[in-house]
């Protein structure tokens, strides 16, 4: 496990990039710690000049509506962990203000933790590299196929209920996005099938060849994760709130996941007014 010093984060209206520069704790500022997952696919990369991705800019926009709403600054200290268990790890254990990295909300990460309301509606879907897999019905296009998913992601207990349900059927899981997606778009490819949340499709079928098989889960939500009883639930689903339903909100979506995301979730918006 990775942990940096105590950073304060300096936010740009150029970039959308998280600088993280190290200092010493600002007289009468609050100390926020955050947990983050690097890297954690779009939504939170690393660059020689510090953290950016969608996690990112949303954390950037909560410390400066904290700050404007409170009149409160607030030092942030960043505590760099590799994977989902232990950033739950690190929230259960009360050892973080919150922790961000793409997490979705589930009813089992729920008995350890709090969650805020969810930033992004989600579900859980199952693509491959067209031609890949054929077309039709998955419960016979799967059988003899090899799939993977991100190592202590929700993805990994699907994989095993289709194993269940179809048969016939090899799981692989990877310790990150990045060696998950090149398992299955590199020239040698390992897998058939990626089992992953419907942001990284998004992603990646703008520039790749990509065939949507088949939803492999009801809609849910990713949201940050809290300490159980933490006080900045309440704050945080205010500013989520507030921000959902603003066009920055939508312009935001498209920007990191395309056109198609951000007409969907407008669209699911107008629906609930």
């Amino acid at each position: 496990m990775r942990f940096t010093t105590t950073l304060l984060i300096q936010r740009t209206i150029v970039s959308t990039l998280l600088i993280l520069t190290a200092v010493s704790s600002a007289v009468g500022a609050e100390e926020f710690v955050v947990a983050i997952r690097n890297p954690a696919g779009v939504f939170v990369q690393p660059s020689e000049q510090g953290l950016s991705g969608f996690d990112i800019d949303l954390l950037n926009q909560f410390v400066s509506w904290h700050e404007n709403r409170f009149h409160e600054k607030l030092t942030v200290a960043i505590k760099e962990v590799e994977n989902i268990d232990q950033l739950l790890d690190m929230a259960e254990g009360e050892n973080c203000d919150i922790a961000v990295g793409s997490i979705t909300i589930t009813e089992a990460r729920a008995q350890r933790v709090d969650f805020s309301d969810s930033y992004l509606p989600v579900r859980m879907v199952l693509f491959a590299k067209k031609d890949r897999i054929a077309e039709g019905p998955y419960q016979t296009t799967l059988k003899g196929k090899i799939l993977g998913g991100l190592e202590g992601s929700t993805a990994i207990p699907r994989i095993a209920d289709l194993q269940k349900e179809v048969g016939q059927i090899e799981s692989r899981a990877y310790p990150d996005y990045d060696s998950l997606f090149a398992a299955l778009l590199g020239p040698n490819p390992e897998i058939d099938g990626v089992v992953t949340d419907v942001t990284h499709y998004w992603v990646l079928s703008a520039k790749e060849s990509l065939t949507l098989v088949a939803p492999m889960s009801e809609e849910q939500g990713l949201g940050f994760v809290i300490p159980k009883g933490s006080p900045w639930t309440a704050k945080l689903n205010a500013f989520l709130d507030e921000l959902s339903h603003t066009p920055g909100y939508f312009q935001l979506v498209r920007r990191y996941f395309g056109k198609e995301a951000a007409d969907m979730l407008m669209f699911s918006k107008a629906g609930e007014s």
